[in-house]
């Protein structure tokens, strides 16, 4: 049997939730908050709660690292099928292969990892695809490293332990969408955790509620006091990518000898998507974090302006309405209440 000691990490986080939920209401300070539970919290997975900042410098082209991005997946891949078949022989047997696989694959892209670039502390708990994104050559990003300057570099210990000693990940151009590394993180990670709290995929709900309640605990609002429906979106896109495996719509096919085979190239166009983009789909933050953002902003109107007739100014806040409206399939158990934590177009129109 499959196991991993984080299988039930995340099940006592659920009953916290409603308590988490208060600090959006505005009366949530975090001094009231032991600080030895968030050095806890820091220390348990800090990369897994970094946000991630796609509005800063939008304006500066970053180059598409699609090519490369799925050349590495297919190589880890390859690996994956191949640790399968020695593992479990070539049975043909879906069931049977199933979990081996997904954990394989898991073994190659989701293992937690460090980056030694990003220094000490910056540098731990990524996983070992987002290590190839952070520290690969080739590679373009913005590092947001020495000075920082993303959305979240002003913001004091008190406000966020881990956003103001740990800060953010890079930010890459993926098909066109702006994404953070943690993207493919959840992507791979996530999803397959998803796979497993659903039983396999017989029931969805469980793994997009586990999803959830990651989001109210230590990748979210525990840590970084940050809510992301990007998060959740990755998540979801990981889940039904593992969901497919072994079958007719998936890269990884059983051949004539029962064995596990690449059949198809990985794309990651078929699944980045503009929800994966924490501006055009905004995290809820608590008031603190929320306020330190704003400060950050104001103080750097000129730059988050041109950001904002980049992203198409009007039209882009219209759209920023329309989603902050929205209570979305794959984040279900999280906040009723959404709003726009950025505010560009009344910045930007103030004299």
């Amino acid at each position: 049997m499959v196991t991993d000691s984080r299988e039930a990490e995340y099940e006592p986080l659920c009953g916290v939730k409603h308590a988490l939920y208060s600090r959006f209401s505005g009366n949530y300070s975090s001094e009231s908050e032991p600080v030895h539970i968030l050095f806890i919290a820091l220390l348990a997975g800090s990369a897994d709660a970094y946000e991630t900042d796609q509005l800063t410098e939008r304006y500066l082209p970053l180059e598409d690292i699609l090519e490369a991005a799925n050349a590495h997946s297919d190589k880890l891949l390859t690996e994956a099928a191949a640790a399968t078949n020695e593992a479990a022989g070539c049975t043909g047997n879906r069931d049977e292969i199933l979990p081996i696989l997904a954990e394989e694959i898991h073994n190659v892209t989701g293992k937690e990892a460090s980056v030694p670039e990003r220094g000490e502390l910056r540098g731990k708990g990524y996983t070992m695809y987002s290590v190839w994104m952070e520290s690969g050559d080739n590679v373009d990003r913005r590092a947001f490293m020495d000075p920082r300057n993303d959305i979240y570099s002003d913001l004091n210990f008190m406000q966020s332990i881990i956003l103001s000693v740990a800060g953010t990940n890079s930010t890459f151009n993926l098909n066109g969408v702006l994404v953070g590394s943690d993207k493919p993180d959840h992507f791979w990670d996530l999803g397959y955790w998803y796979l497993r709290k659903s039983k396999w995929g017989e029931y969805p709900l469980k793994g997009i509620r586990h999803g959830t309640a990651t989001e109210y605990g230590i990748y979210g609002l525990f840590t970084s006091k940050t809510f992301s429906y990007a998060d959740l979106k990755a998540n979801y896109d990981g889940y039904i990518w593992f969901d497919r495996l072994l079958t007719e719509d998936s890269e990884l096919q059983f051949d004539d000898k029962g064995c596990v085979a690449r059949v198809g190239n990985f794309d990651w166009a078929e699944w980045v998507n503009w929800e994966w983009d924490e501006t055009m789909n905004p995290n809820t933050h608590t008031k603190l974090v929320e306020n330190g953002i704003q400060k950050h902003l104001r103080a750097n109107k000129e730059s988050y302006c041109k950001s904002f007739e980049e992203l198409g100014g009007a039209d882009f806040d219209a759209h920023i309405q329309r989603t902050v409206q929205q209570h979305p399939f794959y984040a279900d158990g999280a906040p009723t209440k959404r709003w726009d934590p950025y505010r560009l177009a009344e910045l930007c129109s103030a004299g």
